[in-house]
């Protein structure tokens, strides 16, 4: 009896030591799978970088190449902003000028009807003064003429 627990307690151990060893290999192995993983993962990570790293400059060339394309292109711009306001000025300028022009002009025919107006006040006055000394020399004529008359009636009587 103690032949056979001691036999069944050796092959107990042995079964658990098996078991053990199983686990353990199984943990190593599980290890070494995780560290291809870890490694693969870590390669594809590199090449994720890389390629990134390869995009950014890619981008940067780019954004010079715009950037210097967008330097022409912004004074091109500017060039033709600066042309455009020397247009309008000269434009605006020769239309003050006009503007003054009709101005001076609407101010001289202002003053020559002003001229005109009052000459022609004064052409009305002096013929209202000839008639009014004619309407008293009529009425002069026509007394002295009523007096004669009546001079010659007595007269006459």
């Amino acid at each position: 009896e103690a032949e056979r627990q001691r036999v069944d307690e050796e092959e107990r151990q042995r079964v658990q030591r098996e078991r053990q060893e199983a686990e353990e290999k199984k943990k190593e192995q599980e290890k070494i799978e995780q560290g291809k993983q870890l490694k693969a993962a870590e390669a594809e990570r590199q090449q994720e970088v890389e390629k990134e790293r390869r995009g950014m400059e890619e981008k940067r060339k780019e954004d010079e190449r715009l950037a210097h394309e967008g330097q022409r292109k912004a004074a091109e711009a500017e060039r033709q902003r600066v042309d455009e306001e020397e247009r309008q000025r000269v434009q605006r300028e020769r239309q003050e000028a006009e503007e003054k022009k009709k101005e001076q002009e609407k101010i001289e025919q202002g003053k020559q009807l002003k001229a005109a107006e009052a000459e022609r006040q004064q052409e009305v006055e002096k013929e209202r003064r000839g008639m009014e000394e004619k309407r008293k020399e009529d009425e002069r004529l026509a007394h002295e003429g009523q007096r004669k008359a009546a001079e010659a009636e007595r007269q006459r009587v």
